[in-house]
């Protein structure tokens, strides 16, 4: 039997159905968002700006840092004139080798500035690297050192050196990877990167940011390059054995 329009169980059916529409559109109606302050397109760019500036100035002072800690195990050599990487705890430095002769005694600027008279034990005309010894009891701190093939291109990279004056100098730049060269009839592994090397690098290290050098910066045939550090033991070896 159907319910006329009348009847009470009609209008509570129509009642209910309208409750019903009530709570479903209610819920359906999005919320009211709290009003988001609105940020000019000026404004955008310069805030952008402002966390780059940011970014940047906190790498630079990451790098300046990490250049700070492998410098005291780079010297400065006054004859000829380049720096020196110390090698080993017995003060053996290793520096890139002069376009000539190389002298028999070199004077060496220690970190601490105190200049020490140093030994040149071996060094060949046309041969990348010459190796001095300090005199004992130098206290000079040696490197750490890392084979280039174990970083990944496009880590960072810093160059250190000091200048004539023995004030510490360095670039930083970004591994580009390793390639096959020759310095002479000597072969190496260049370091490939996008710092930008110069003649008054020669004899400083190539570090990455963990202290541990990756390479030796050399003059062949009048041009910098960078030889990695385990063929840096490699010319070592080979003059031991001549």
């Amino acid at each position: 039997m159907k319910a006329s329009a009348t009847s009470p169980r009609y209008i509570a059916l129509i009642a209910a159905i309208s409750v019903a529409v009530l709570v479903v559109g209610m819920l359906a109606k999005p919320k009211k968002q709290e009003s988001q302050p609105v940020i000019s397109e000026g404004e955008e760019l310069r805030l952008r700006k402002l966390v780059q500036k940011k970014a940047l100035d906190d790498m630079a002072g990451y790098l300046s840092e990490a250049a700070a800690g492998v410098l005291p195990c780079v010297v400065r050599l006054k004859v000829p004139d380049s720096s020196g990487v110390v090698w080993n705890d017995a003060g053996v430095v290793i520096t890139a080798a002069a376009s000539g002769q190389f002298p028999p005694l070199v004077d060496l600027m220690a970190p601490g500035g105190t200049t020490l008279r140093a030994r040149t034990t071996a060094a060949a005309v046309g041969f990348p690297v010459a190796v001095i010894q300090a005199p004992g009891q130098s206290r000079l701190r040696p490197v750490k050192k890392i084979n280039p093939s174990l970083i990944r291109p496009g880590q960072w990279l810093v160059a250190v050196w000091r200048q004539s004056s023995g004030e510490a100098a360095f670039a930083p730049g970004l591994l580009i990877g390793v390639s096959p060269s020759t310095c002479g009839e000597f072969r190496f592994l260049e370091v490939q990167s996008n710092i930008p090397q110069t003649s008054t690098m020669a004899g400083g290290g190539v570090f990455d940011l963990d202290g541990n050098m990756v390479a030796l910066m050399i003059r062949c045939g009048g041009q910098p390059a960078a030889m990695a550090s385990n063929d840096v033991e490699a010319a070592l070896r080979q003059y031991s054995d001549a």
